[in-house]
């Protein structure tokens, strides 16, 4: 149910109920362990090298307090029980705010699908012609691939919008600079174009659907513009980054060369959460975005053949 590359993570289907059996199955606990040791965790893969890197200074660490007992390099390991805690809030409450981040995203995205349901109704059941019924359903399906084109990075909406809309047509939207933005302002001109011959209760409703899907636009925007401030994300990176370097120094007096694996068992924890919170900040990476703008084409389409 997903499609993997080094860099990015993307739910390529919506959960069925098959797929919430299994994601609520017992033997989770097992699966999940059993693609860590795979190396098919997206978390581990993101984290690989850092992992590495803590690997590395803890075992030179311990090679040192071996090499040079009178020198040991070591510590009180009292500060960090007391760190560890003022750790595990920063990571908390950051990862809380891109969970944030995210519902909000889907919420966005079941606007999306609520409104441009709603609207290719109205149209098809009230628009004078067929022409006009089958212009509108097409840019309202369009502006879906359009907007998703817009919070992902180097998407190509081309090839979806073209089969909609014709080449002539296509192209002239996908010249603009916000074509989501012009596929909205095309649904206008098309309800103002019917003012005459539309109900005035019909007209407000179009008109009232089209600003959603604007502040659906908008709100997009800025979860793509706007991150969690910067400042609080590399702080809470560099505290986590100073906590595991230290830990080797209070592992020692206690635990020698276990120090290694116990090191690597807390930046695994440590790292796997903040790279969490770092990918869910972005939420449209992750977003079933692809399947949600199928199911909205497959519902004006099918409207556009019941009614029309």
């Amino acid at each position: 149910n997903s499609e993997y590359n080094e860099n990015l993570v993307s739910i390529s289907n919506l959960m069925s109920q098959e797929d919430w059996f299994k994601h609520r199955d017992p033997w989770r606990y097992a699966r999940a362990l059993y693609y860590v040791m795979r190396g098919r965790s997206v978390v581990l893969r993101r984290i690989s090298v850092n992992l590495l890197g803590i690997f590395f200074y803890t075992v030179a660490v311990c090679v040192w307090n071996t090499k040079f007992p009178q020198y040991v390099l070591q510590c009180n390991p009292l500060p960090f029980s007391v760190l560890g805690a003022f750790i595990s809030l920063l990571l908390v409450f950051r990862t809380n705010a891109s969970y944030g981040r995210f519902v909000e995203g889907r919420l966005l995205f079941g606007q999306l699908v609520l409104h441009t349901r709603e609207f290719s109704r109205l149209a098809v059941v009230h628009f004078p012609s067929y022409a006009l019924k089958q212009r509108s359903v097409a840019y309202i399906a369009a502006f879906a691939w359009c907007l998703k084109a817009r919070v992902r990075y180097n998407d190509n909406p081309e090839f979806m919008v073209k089969e909609l809309l014709g080449t002539k047509e296509a192209s002239r939207l996908l010249m603009k600079s916000k074509p989501a933005f012009f596929a909205i302002q095309e649904l206008t001109i098309m309800v103002a174009s019917c003012q005459k011959t539309l109900p005035h209760y019909v007209a407000m409703a179009m008109e009232t659907q089209l600003s959603h899907l604007d502040r659906v636009l908008g709100g997009c925007e800025r979860l793509v513009s706007t991150p969690i401030p910067q400042s609080y994300t590399r702080h809470a990176t560099r505290c986590v980054i100073l906590y595991l370097l230290g830990l080797p120094f209070a592992f020692w007096p206690v635990m020698g060369w276990t120090s290694v694996p116990m090191a690597l068992l807390f930046a695994f924890v440590l790292l796997g959460i903040d790279e969490t919170g770092s990918h869910i900040e972005e939420p449209f990476l992750i977003l079933p975005i692809k399947p949600l703008c199928q199911v909205i084409t497959a519902t004006c389409r099918e409207t556009l053949e019941y009614y029309g």
